[in-house]
């Protein structure tokens, strides 16, 4: 064997037992620098947003408060409602998501952030619901009106949802043409799509929201959910919601109040055959439980006509 053969045994490395255990620990080293790293990056971000999002604010408040001096334009006030209202819909949504993930951890320091999350969210839960979804816009298509009603079926929560029903029910009292097509979509994936995470809040709150618009867009989409809806307890959840929007008695304008009568009084017909329907036809329907429903909705329909026809509506 020659030296150069003994030369190359030599610088052959020899492996060490504790080795493997010295590069795990290094990898670990390196693991929670890379997360304090990113914990530190989170928090600078959050202190970003929360600086942007009070100087948003201020805009918002600006667009909307009425001065006798100078008055705000409503083209202006649209603009901005426009322009932010998505943006900030899916901000909300993504850290709630993220404090949700970071809350769930045993560390204790994601944790803490996930506090700071939770802070962020539920400022702009209070910018959104309270400040920038109140009054009115100018719409001039329902493009807008979509991108809402997409980050709505995206929702995860409730709250969410609530807040994307807040700047769908200020769409609705804007221009209830361009938003109703968009509410009967939400009726038939809720009725329809096993798979949606539209619930019935949805329709209570815009209900609650926006009284008149809302039963306006609400009432045919109901209807057809009566006979349409892919189970009995849909169906039966229509009547209840059918109930809900008859029996709402708030104050409205004079002309969404005519609107609403318009509607219902178009409408006179479908009113007639989905409760036909439902009791002559859909054996499900008569079981006690969902029954029951059914009659409070008729209940409150009769109620709703009689009203009308006492305050001079004769062709009601």
């Amino acid at each position: 064997m020659s030296d150069d053969d003994n030369d190359d045994d030599d610088d052959v490395l020899e492996h060490h037992e504790g080795a493997d255990a010295a590069l795990a620990r290094l990898i670990k080293i390196r693991q929670e620098a890379r997360k304090v790293g990113q914990q530190t990056r989170e928090r600078d971000e959050i202190s970003s947003r929360q600086r942007c999002l009070v100087l948003l604010e201020s805009l918002i408040v600006a667009t909307s408060s009425p001065d006798k001096d100078q008055p705000i334009q409503q083209e202006t006030k649209t603009r901005v409602f426009t322009t932010i209202i998505v943006p900030l819909l899916k901000a909300r949504r993504l850290m709630e998501k993220s404090a949700k993930k970071d809350s769930e951890s045993m560390s204790r320091k994601t944790f803490n952030l996930a506090k700071e999350k939770e802070t962020l969210v539920t400022r702009l839960t209070t910018v959104l619901k309270q400040k920038l979804c109140r009054g009115r816009v100018a719409l001039s298509d329902d493009s807008i009106t979509k991108d809402v009603f997409l980050e709505i079926r995206k929702s995860t929560s409730k709250e969410h949802v609530s807040c994307g029903c807040s700047a769908l029910a200020m769409l609705l009292r804007s221009d209830v043409k361009h938003a109703k097509e968009i509410v009967k979509e939400a009726v038939e994936d809720w009725s329809t799509n096993r798979s949606t995470n539209i619930t019935t809040v949805l329709f209570e709150d815009l209900m609650q929201r926006a009284s008149s618009p809302a039963r306006v867009a609400l009432l045919s989409p109901l209807l057809t959910a009566t006979s349409k809806a892919r189970s009995p307890f849909l169906k039966t959840e229509s009547f209840r919601l059918l109930a809900t929007l008859f029996k709402q008695q708030q104050q409205n304008n004079e002309e969404e109040e005519k609107d609403l009568r318009e509607t219902v009084k178009q409408h006179t017909k479908e009113i007639a055959s989905a409760f036909q329907a439902a009791l002559d036809d859909d054996k499900e329907m008569l079981k006690t439980k969902r029954l029951r429903d059914v009659m409070g909705a008729l209940k409150h329909v009769v109620t709703y006509l009689s009203s009308k026809k006492q305050d001079g509506d004769d062709d009601s």
